[in-house]
């Protein structure tokens, strides 16, 4: 036979006394009712990193991997990086750490090395059998505005020398088959109608208009899922 209890008044924090029933009996859990048995901590990690220009160059549409990151942050409910540090992670989503390249695009590869390195060595420390991936953030020109596509492993930079920076120091420290590798996380921006430099340059270091921000910023839900889904996949690996 379960146990029963009877409610007794309960005061509120305000001195409103809210009144129950004390002839109503509540029955105990019995000891064979218990909670569903939690989720053992995730084994994926991941660091998630933008590429783009500091300072002004920050708001063109080469940096749009910067937009989208911050878009992602919010969603995640994860800080963006300050100025005294280049990641962020919350304890809420251990999974996901945020990455936010300080160095002309151009040059990204080395200094992202050095935090993924770091990023490894910390991570491992916690536990063995953790599953690495490494996500980029970045401005794509052969995608469409406002829409997102995964590219996987080493395949060409398409000439895009942020992509070209990171995967050269990558392959040099032996790091581009880590874990789940590295993912291409692009941001469509469009392209102008020529392919020559002179078209191109002007083309992707242009101011983003409000319009086309918020077009990535619309994006940070997908990659959500993404990034939901990979997770997925090392769980049930």
């Amino acid at each position: 036979m379960a146990n029963l209890v009877k409610q007794k008044p309960k005061k509120s924090r305000n001195g409103i006394r809210c009144i129950y029933d004390n002839s109503e009996t509540i029955p105990l859990p019995s000891p064979s009712s218990q909670l569903p048995a939690m989720r053992p901590p995730s084994r994926a990690r991941f660091l998630i990193a933008s590429l783009g220009n500091p300072g002004p160059l920050a708001t063109t549409r080469h940096s749009a991997g910067h937009i989208l990151l911050g878009a992602l942050a919010s969603a995640l409910d994860i800080p963006l990086p300050d100025r005294s540090s280049t990641t962020t992670t919350s304890f809420n989503v251990p999974q996901y750490t945020l990455y936010r390249s300080n160095s002309l695009m151009n040059v990204s590869g080395r200094p992202l090395l050095s935090t993924y390195k770091q990023f490894i060595l910390d991570r491992s420390r916690e536990d063995q059998n953790t599953t690495f991936g490494l996500y980029l953030l970045h401005d794509d020109l052969e995608t469409v505005p406002g829409k997102i596509k995964i590219r996987r492993g080493t395949g060409s930079s398409k000439g895009h020398n942020g992509i070209k920076s990171t995967f050269d120091a990558l392959r040099g420290a032996g790091l581009m088959d880590k874990g789940n590798g590295v993912v291409r996380v692009g941001i469509g921006i469009g392209r102008p109608e020529g392919r020559t430099n002179e078209e191109v340059v002007p083309y992707v270091m242009k101011k983003l208009s409000g319009r086309e921000k918020e077009q990535i910023e619309g994006c940070a839900q997908e990659v959500v899922k993404i990034l939901e889904e990979e997770v997925l996949k090392v769980e049930g690996g």
